[in-house]
């Protein structure tokens, strides 16, 4: 399985609880072909994306999944387990109709909290800022001295430039 995080939550502990569902919902072969990016939902809910049956078109789509997770908020393990066995189930073929009073699909059939439970012992956190100010900061220093060379040697040429104009016209008057 490969995870594609764009957030800033802790890929790690995303991929752990993405295994784990993929354990009791995959085969081998199965979770080798999922792909999962894991996104900031616009409206900042937890919530799924699966095109039901992708892990068989390995051609089109072959098992790609979106997982949206709040910006602001913190993210449930629980609820993101849920969902992940839900859009799992939906790459393997399953549609809502099969879903329906499923207590492992279905938000409203069973105690979802229960069954995933498991997953309350991961801290989804986000990921700690790597760069300290001071390295930072002499990256922008070095990036705004090479941009002033430049600027000079462009000043340079146009001066050349312009003396050289100017000696044309001179000549030519």
């Amino acid at each position: 399985m490969r995870v594609e995080n764009k957030t800033a939550y802790d890929t790690a502990t995303l991929k752990r609880i993405l295994l784990r569902v993929a354990d009791e919902e995959l085969d081998r072969e199965e979770r080798k072909k999922l792909r999962v990016d894991v996104e900031y939902h616009p409206f900042g809910r937890h919530a799924g994306r699966a095109w039901v049956g992708s892990l068989k078109w390995t051609l089109v789509r072959g098992g790609h999944m979106r997982m949206l997770v709040p910006r602001n908020e913190p993210v449930d393990p629980v609820t993101f387990a849920g969902i992940a066995a839900h859009e799992m189930a939906h790459a393997r073929g399953v549609d809502h109709r099969t879903m329906k009073g499923a207590e492992r699909y279905d938000w409203n059939a069973g105690d979802r909290r229960a069954r995933y439970s498991w997953a309350d012992e991961f801290i989804v956190l986000r990921k700690m800022a790597l760069n300290d100010p001071g390295e930072d900061r002499a990256k922008r220093l070095r990036h705004a001295e090479g941009k002033l060379k430049e600027a000079r040697t462009r000043a340079k040429r146009a001066a050349t430039l312009l003396k050289k104009w100017e000696r044309r016209v001179a000549r030519l008057s």
